[in-house]
């Protein structure tokens, strides 16, 4: 087997993006069967959107078309991805997807991408569920659905979720609703295919996310796709390193020595990666509010308390000054050039920030092996309009898109999500969860320093309205759903 992808093989915008593509869409559908979703995939293969890596272009193509699957998506199309193999399940315990809000639930031995995101415990990757809804931060209950830029509406039954993700990126609004023009026309041609959300998103003055910091600063380098800037990879005795291209797409070796090789029972797998997709809802009003109290109780300035909660400053500068770099400013291609060695009590970034809790480098000693195996390629963007500094409430629907892609859901996303963000043993802060993103009982925010602040959250800042794990395949595999060959057309693993 080799050990480098084809690059020609991988859908565009998984190892390398680019940061022209400022517009995007995501497009929900359901399918009915293997006929239908061959013709989808055919009639969008036919557009010049849908390309391979980005790396083989001379230039950035003004669109770009993902295509990515369910695993009950994939189950229709009869090309079903059994990765269970790969993983004994240990800290996780899944819920059944057919009734998720059952307390008596057995468990699912599954991997997370057959599982779905939805029959994750509700405690590790949902927001608080009270009754049948979700907790805002002002008491009231609301069921969002989360595949449409509309306003809240009804809970959808778990038989109305989406089958297929169609992602849009664009360098324009115009080149954008021109991609959409043809998914629409694709989709109202094939019976048996069915649109159910629309979800748009752009990116923001200044590439900042709602509560105004410079967001996609650090992405992993990958081995012969992105070399990345010092800070990027993973730390050795050598210096920094850039990761194994298996960390990200399936069928290659990864930091566990080959482990993703191991999906025998889907060789049509390989060249592909999962995709996790999130709506988040930011509340930007609560996330002033208790900065301007927090530095109102220290004499510090509110920019600056924000940046302490962050884990960065609000252009991306690391509050921890990268050694090589000036005091300031430090260099773009030096801002992920630090460790934590030199503040293992957080005096200069706090222990509860979230940049640290994200990504804790070598915090977690062992000169940061720990940290090896669970990082992922981030791909968020914002939706809704921004905050306007001063509302007093943030009801609107403004937030993030998150995207992570990644080999393995369990050991990367799941258990940045859950053992860093979701709780906080690992660093020695008992079960305190992360305020900007995590979920959990205790929410705290504290700021060392010579006037030490402390503070508690009734909710978090970032609101998890809901989301699903989806499947990249590789562009021979959308070729050989849409071209049906008539031996898989008769074989079972689909209804």
């Amino acid at each position: 087997m080799s050990a480098s992808p084809d690059p020609r093989n991988i859908q565009g915008n998984i190892l390398r993006g680019s940061s022209k593509w400022e517009w995007a869409c995501y497009v929900f559908l359901r399918v009915a069967d293997q006929e239908s979703v061959a013709a989808l995939v055919g009639g969008l293969l036919a557009s010049t959107y849908v390309g391979s890596a980005a790396s083989v272009f001379p230039h950035t193509p003004d669109v770009n078309i993902n295509i990515a699957f369910t695993q009950e998506g994939l189950c229709l199309a009869r090309t079903p991805i059994s990765d269970a193999k790969r993983y004994e399940r240990t800290f996780i315990m899944r819920l059944r997807k057919s009734d998720p809000f059952a307390d008596d639930a057995d468990p699912d031995p599954g991997s997370a991408f057959e599982s779905g995101m939805f029959s994750a415990d509700l405690n590790d990757t949902w927001p608080n569920r009270k009754g049948g809804g979700y907790e805002w931060p002002d008491g009231t209950i609301a069921h969002a659905w989360w595949t449409d830029d509309e306003e809240p509406k009804p809970w959808k039954d778990i038989n109305e979720w989406p089958h297929v993700l169609v992602w849009v990126s664009a360098v324009s609004e115009q080149c954008r609703g021109e991609a959409l023009d043809e998914i629409r026309k694709v989709v109202e041609s094939i019976e048996g295919v069915t649109k159910i959300g629309c979800q748009f998103a752009r990116t923001l003055e200044d590439a900042k996310e709602h509560f105004g910091f410079v967001d996609g600063v650090s992405q992993p380098a990958i081995d012969g796709f992105r070399p990345g800037n010092p800070g990027d990879g993973k730390r050795s005795a050598r210096g920094w390193q850039s990761l194994p291209v298996g960390e990200f797409i399936v069928g290659y070796p990864d930091e566990g020595l080959g482990s993703s090789e191991r999906l025998d029972s889907a060789p049509a797998a390989k060249d592909g990666t999962f995709l996790v997709y999130r709506k988040l809802r930011q509340d930007v009003a609560a996330f002033r509010r208790a900065s301007k109290a927090m530095a109102s109780d220290s004499g510090r300035k509110q920019r600056t308390i924000e940046a302490k909660m962050m884990g960065r400053h609000h252009d991306g500068t690391p509050l921890v000054v990268p050694p090589g770099a000036p005091s300031d400013p430090v260099p773009p291609e030096l801002s992920n050039d630090f460790t934590y060695a030199n503040d293992p009590d957080g005096s200069l970034c706090p222990l509860t920030s979230h940049v640290r809790r994200s990504n804790p480098r070598d915090d977690l000693h062992f000169e940061g092996r720990r940290v090896n195996r669970h990082r992922i390629i981030r791909r968020g963007m914002p939706y809704g309009d921004p905050y306007a500094e001063g509302e007093a409430e943030d009801k609107k629907q403004r937030g993030l898109i998150f995207i992570a892609l990644n080999a393995r859901i369990e050991d990367q996303f799941e258990f940045i999500q859950n053992q860093w963000l979701n709780g906080g043993r690992t660093f020695r802060l008992g079960n305190d969860a992360d305020p900007i993103a995590g979920n959990g009982e205790n929410l705290r925010i504290v700021i060392n320093g010579e006037h030490p602040v402390l503070r508690c959250q009734p909710q978090p800042f970032t609101q998890f309205l809901g989301g699903d794990y989806f499947f990249v395949p590789s562009i021979s595999m959308l070729r050989e759903m849409a071209a049906i060959p008539a031996n898989r057309a008769s074989s079972p693993g689909g209804p």
